[in-house]
C-alpha cells in the first residue's frame, strides 16, 4: 500500500500520525484511489483526513473509496 505524502502528514505504511491514534494509507489502482483509515476520527483528527482526501482528489482519480472498516470511533465531526 502506498501512503500519500504532504501537509496532511499521512502516516506511512500503517504508522500512526504522532499524537492522534489515526493512520491513513492510500492505495492507487489505475485511476481509483482507496484511502484506508484506522483509529479514531474526531475533532482533532478530521483535518488530517480532510487533507488526505484533498490530496487524493488532486490527482483527479476516476473514483475515491474511503475504507473506514478499521475506524474504532467516528464523531459527528468526522461526518461533516
Amino acid at each position: 500500500m502506498e501512503s500519500i505524502d504532504g501537509q496532511a502528514q499521512v502516516a506511512r505504511e500503517g504508522q500512526e500520525l504522532p499524537g492522534t491514534g489515526l493512520t491513513i494509507a492510500a492505495d492507487r489502482k489505475g485511476g481509483l484511489v482507496v484511502l484506508t483509515v484506522r483509529g479514531s476520527i474526531d475533532i482533532l483528527t478530521v483535518p488530517q483526513l480532510a487533507d488526505a482526501v484533498r490530496e487524493a482528489m488532486s490527482g483527479v482519480p476516476t473514483g475515491l473509496i474511503i475504507d473506514i472498516t478499521a475506524v474504532d470511533f467516528l464523531s459527528s465531526a468526522g461526518m461533516a
